[in-house]
């Protein structure tokens, strides 16, 4: 028999009618006949970490039903809910078995963790053996198959859902039909293994598949990717090697769709390594881009208690905790009724979707997977939901964002652009900057700035619309409608929903000390790339960004190569203001010039304090070379000669080998930190050195002189058997 919760979708603080009755529970058990307490409390054990996303969601489910007046058990008992935590580290599996002994002593009725893989997988046996049932967020199938004692309960999805949702989304919905997928390393062998599965099942098998072991071997994989033109390629690998992938591909103009699966995940990282996060698309157990309720009011709820945008184990820790509360109110505390009626509960709709443990089996209470594509400036959107493998209907929109097509009119109420496909309302800051705040007033703290011309997803509204809640680089905050032109693609502004505020700040104590904070802002070098013996100037841009006017200060660099000296004097900047200023020389060597550092307060004359003295530096990278003459793209064939520049021919090609042509012709290897881009005229001469180059391998740069002795360089994109790609460049003598 299935046990059934009669409730479509459940409100936080509307689910429970209490009735205060009296209990003891001891050992887990709930005695029959003991005297009862009122407001008895159960222990809820958490391994992990205190702050972690998971923590957060599983106390805020807990403070709203302790609100609520707790859970009434069948015999009247009624109980509230206390988190006790565990602390483990993220990367220390052999802590768990510590922590599951450690918090025997507070007797919970259920223990939330461990949050992954790593840390679940070398503890099935004592996970499986804890006495209570145990709730994780590890998403691999090894864990419910190695649980002897059917202890352990996956409160996201596994893996598997996930691969075949994101294949089918590609496959069926978009017609994909030519894919590649990259691996860098073995972490996610698993997802793959899958989503290959999943690809072939819908005739849609990868036309490529590239596994490397580490992020040293994927630029030399990848060179030739561009040339297959995929309309999708899926990357499973850290961060900063989806930056390399995005750079190798933008270089050559692909339009594809690039699917990295942990995008929302690794948001943060994505941005500080400069990648340009627009249109990538992810898989998850749920993402804050859903725009609709229930979703929009757990977001607002969670952002106005921890000041930080929820992620997918807060929402799957959520819906847990609100799961466990409904069978404890029918069946009680006991740990064996829990293990019983959560395995026995369906047909029940939370904030990700259905938890229909009844109808997944194996102990698996959620089988939903959300599709979605970053927009930009760390927005989310929605793009398909899949439940149990089944696309839920009026979810799948398609993946590119339509960009406003004209100036959006500056009202609160705009119209509709025909010509833009329906995506979500969108905001363009039209002041210079544009505070985002905790709270839809000027007396909440300030966040972070939005500059002129970003565009950021609306989420919510105050009462009167003069307030917007916004998503913007992975948070979400409040930014006055005064200043943003609103665009509506097909009248969605009156499903905005209204967001309640935080509660207002207590004004502090004391006063910040009141001084000036001199910042450059920005910085840009002219021309883009200088040649030796013309001039260079640093564009620069300083902003008081303190309470007080500026006296007088300098600014200053030492351009390189070659330590020339440069500085301006400033007579003074008041607070809140910009000034713009240049510093030029004329630098007579080549050189790349990875971190040029600008100096403001070059003296200190200016009093800024500690924090305001430790950003008074400015960093710009750039390279000073010789003009081109000549550069291009190569495929070389065995026995053919080539001729870069000039009359005579500079090199022959085997198939194994290059041989310059005899004479003055030279070839050479630059060091291994020397890339294609940041070789320069004055490195060619030291290492072109040698006649012949012995199997040139992808990502080799090397310097050369032609037979005219002309210094360049070439790069080996490739070899596709015995075609040689290169690129070259040549300079003028």
């Amino acid at each position: 028999m299935r046990y059934r919760k009669d409730t479509k979708w459940l409100w936080p603080g509307l689910i429970f009618v209490v009735v205060a009755m009296v209990a003891t529970l001891i050992g887990g058990q709930v005695l029959a006949g003991s005297a009862r307490q009122a407001n008895t409390t159960l222990t809820i054990g958490y391994i992990g970490q205190p702050d972690s996303d998971l923590a957060r969601g599983l106390q805020l489910a807990i403070n709203e039903i302790n609100a609520a007046g707790g859970v009434d058990d069948p015999n009247n008992v009624t109980y509230t809910f206390e988190l006790v935590v565990a602390e483990v580290p993220p990367d220390d599996p052999n802590a768990v078995e510590g922590a599951l002994q450690s918090l025997a002593s507070a007797q919970p009725v259920v223990i939330f963790g461990p949050d992954s893989n790593s840390l679940a997988l070398p503890n099935i046996s004592a996970l499986s053996n804890a006495g209570v049932p145990v709730l994780t967020t590890a998403t691999s199938g090894q864990l419910l198959d190695g649980d002897t004692a059917n202890n352990i309960f996956r409160i996201v999805a596994p893996q598997e859902v996930y691969s075949t949702a994101l294949a089918d989304y590609l496959a069926s919905e978009l017609g994909f039909n030519q894919i590649v997928v990259v691996q860098v390393g073995e972490q996610d062998t698993e997802a793959v293994t899958d989503l290959n599965a999943a690809l072939n099942n819908l005739n849609a098998s990868p036309i490529q598949s590239i596994q490397v072991a580490d992020s040293t071997q994927l630029l030399a994989n990848i060179r030739t990717l561009p040339d297959l033109d995929p309309q999708a390629v899926v990357i499973y690998a850290p961060p900063e090697d989806v930056l390399t992938l995005q750079e190798q591909l933008a270089a050559s103009n692909w339009d594809g769709v690039l699917v990295y699966p942990d995008a929302q995940q690794n948001l943060d990282a994505l941005r500080a390594g400069g990648t340009a996060t627009e249109g990538i698309v992810g898989v998850t157990n749920w993402t804050f881009g859903v725009t609709a309720s229930p979703t929009t009011q757990f977001t607002t709820d969670y952002v106005a208690r921890f000041g930080a945008v929820p992620g997918t184990h807060s929402v799957a820790a959520y819906d847990a905790m609100y799961s466990l509360s409904i069978v404890i109110s029918d069946g009680g505390p006991a740990p064996v009724v829990i293990r019983q009626l959560l395995s026995q509960l369906d047909e029940l709709n939370l904030v990700r979707g259905p938890v229909n443990p009844a109808a997944y089996g194996n102990r698996t209470l959620s089988r939903t997977a959300y599709i979605y594509e970053l927009t930009g400036l760390g927005g989310v959107r929605a793009l398909a939901a899949y439940d149990n493998g089944e696309l839920r209907e009026g979810v799948a929109v398609p993946p590119i964002s339509a960009q406003p097509t004209s100036t959006p009119t500056p009202t609160l109420t705009p119209t509709p652009n025909p010509t833009a496909t329906p995506s979500v309302v969108t905001a363009t800051v039209t002041s210079r900057v544009l505070n985002l705040r905790t709270g839809p007033g000027t007396e909440y703290e300030r966040i972070d700035q939005l500059q002129q011309g970003d565009q950021v997803t609306v989420a919510g509204r105050n009462q009167n619309f003069t307030w917007l809640f916004i998503q913007y680089q992975g948070r979400v905050g409040w930014v006055s409608a005064d200043f943003v032109d609103l665009f509506d693609p097909g009248g969605l502004l009156a499903t905005v929903p209204i967001v309640q505020a935080p509660p207002t700040p207590t004004p502090q104590p004391t006063q910040a000390p009141q001084i000036p904070d001199l910042v450059i802002t920005n910085a840009t070098i002219t021309p883009p790339l200088p040649q030796p013996g013309t001039v260079i100037t640093a564009t620069v841009t300083i902003e008081n960004q303190g309470a007080v006017d500026a006296g007088a200060f300098a600014v200053a660099t030492s351009f390189l190569p070659g330590e020339v000296y440069a500085a301006q004097n400033i007579s003074s900047l008041a607070a809140g203001e910009t000034v713009t200023t240049t510093l030029t020389a004329t630098i007579t060597q080549t050189g790349f010039v990875p971190n040029l550092a600008i100096v403001v307060d070059l003296n200190d004359q200016v009093d800024e304090g500690p924090a305001g003295e430790g950003n008074n530096i400015y960093t710009v990278s750039y390279k000073v070379d010789r003009a081109i003459v000549a550069q291009s793209q190569l495929n070389v064939n065995p026995g053919m000669a080539v001729n870069f520049y000039g009359p005579n021919v500079d090199m022959t090609w085997d198939g194994a080998n290059i041989t310059m042509t005899p004479g003055t012709a030279r070839i050479g290897p630059v060091p291994a930190d020397v890339t294609y881009d940041s070789a320069h005229y004055g490195l060619v001469s030291s290492y072109a050195t040698n006649t012949s180059v012995a199997n040139p391998q992808p990502g080799n740069t090397f310097a050369i002189i032609t037979d005219e002795g002309q210094y360049g360089f070439i790069r080996i994109d490739g070899r596709n058997g015995n075609v040689l790609v290169l690129t070259y460049r040549i300079y003028t003598p």
